[in-house]
């Protein structure tokens, strides 16, 4: 009888040690898949950070141009003086 609880035991250690194992190697799974997924957030991140830093220089680019179109044009001269005269309604 005595026997048959030990054997028991046994089996019972041995199958809480497999189900151990079996966690530890899920619990690396995890933490790897985890790691790769930090990394691949932080090139998708820093990509839209280039794209969104060179839409930016291109918007302050286009106002500066359109800046200096606004200039041109508030500026009196001969040539705009008879732009505005043919458009009354501008």
């Amino acid at each position: 009888m005595q026997n048959l609880a030990i054997t028991d035991i046994d089996k019972n250690i041995k199958s809480i040690n497999q189900k151990r194992k079996q966690l530890f190697s899920i619990q690396a799974k995890i933490k790897d898949e985890n790691a790769k997924y930090q990394r691949d957030l932080e090139k998708l991140k820093n990509s839209h950070i280039k794209r969104l830093t060179k839409l930016e220089q291109q918007q302050i680019q286009i106002t500066q141009f359109l800046s200096q179109i606004n200039t041109q044009i508030s500026n009196p001269s001969p040539c705009g003086d008879e732009i505005s005269s043919l458009y009354p309604y501008s």
